[in-house]
C-alpha cells in the first residue's frame, strides 16, 4: 500500500498519532536503549490496595505507615505495589482531636486517600 493509498485511512491517521505521541512522550517518560518509551515505569493511575496497620491516633502520635499497600496501575497494563520510601503523605495532624481526617497519598502525580481518626487522650 502507498502512502496515496493510505491517506484518509483511520489505521494510518492512529499510526501517525502514535508516531507524534511517541516523540513527545518519550523524553518524558525515559527511555530504554532501543530508544522507546520502557512503560513499566509509566505510573497511570494509584489505589490503595491495604489500609495501615494503625488508622486511630492519639493526639501528638506520629503517622505511621506500616501496613499501607498502595498499587500502582503501570502503562504496561500491569499492577504492583509501589514501596512506601516512593510515596508522600498530606493532610495528617495530630495535633488536635479530628473525627475524621482525610491522609492523602501520592505516587507520580496520582493521589489516592484514606481516613484516621485523632482522639484526645488515646
Amino acid at each position: 500500500m502507498d502512502k496515496k493509498d493510505r491517506q484518509g485511512s483511520f489505521g494510518s491517521l492512529f499510526l501517525d498519532f502514535l508516531s507524534l505521541a511517541a516523540v513527545i512522550l518519550v523524553p518524558a517518560c525515559g527511555k530504554t536503549t532501543s530508544g522507546y518509551a520502557d512503560l513499566s515505569t509509566v505510573v497511570r493511575s494509584i489505589r490503595i490496595a491495604a489500609l495501615p496497620d494503625k488508622t486511630v491516633y492519639a493526639v501528638g502520635e506520629a503517622f505511621d505507615p506500616r501496613g499501607l499497600v498502595v498499587e500502582g496501575l503501570y502503562a504496561d497494563g500491569r499492577t504492583r505495589p509501589v514501596p512506601v520510601e516512593n510515596l508522600s503523605f498530606e493532610g495528617f495532624d495530630s495535633s488536635a482531636p479530628a473525627g475524621a481526617q482525610v491522609v492523602s497519598v501520592r505516587h507520580g502525580g496520582y493521589s489516592a486517600r484514606f481516613t484516621v481518626e485523632i482522639r484526645a487522650g488515646e
